[in-house]
């Protein structure tokens, strides 16, 4: 069974994937979508979400599972970008063993914060390591 994709971006209540119209989003504004972990691997929720952004749309952060659990979302379109990082992928292999056929297919992998400073000198390394990545997801401390 299918479940609807309740979210909270900005000021904005949507509560239904399939009510999304493309003219209520706006490339110029930066959207962050909420999901409890029973909807983060609702792949065919993801392909209809896909199919109606005019926006780029990433949703393997928390994709559970190794890299070979990837490719449905790669082959059936289901985002735009695949993300992940060192600690929650199984380290620096199997990031990198994810990037390359992201870039085969055209996709961007993403790298997100890995929790702390030995984590994130890894994420760097696969960085540096491949071309197809753009951004470096890093959460500051509050102080920052």
């Amino acid at each position: 069974m299918r479940t609807s994709l309740p979210t909270s971006i900005h000021n904005n209540a949507i509560t239904d994937a399939s009510t999304w119209q493309p003219q209520d989003l706006s490339p110029d504004q930066t959207w962050k979508v909420s999901l409890t972990d029973a909807q983060v691997d609702d792949l065919m929720g993801y392909i209809k979400l896909c199919g109606k952004l005019s926006i780029p749309l990433m949703a393997t952060e928390q994709s559970p599972g190794g890299f070979t659990n990837y490719a449905p979302w790669i082959i059936n379109k289901a985002t735009d970008y695949l993300r992940g990082d060192v600690a929650v992928k199984g380290g620096i292999t199997p990031v990198i063993k994810t990037a390359h056929p992201a870039e085969a297919f055209g996709i961007n992998y993403e790298v997100h914060h890995g929790g702390n400073s030995l984590n994130n000198w890894a994420n760097l390394h696969v960085i540096l390591s491949i071309k197809n990545t753009t951004y470096f997801e890093v959460l500051l401390p509050s102080g920052a």
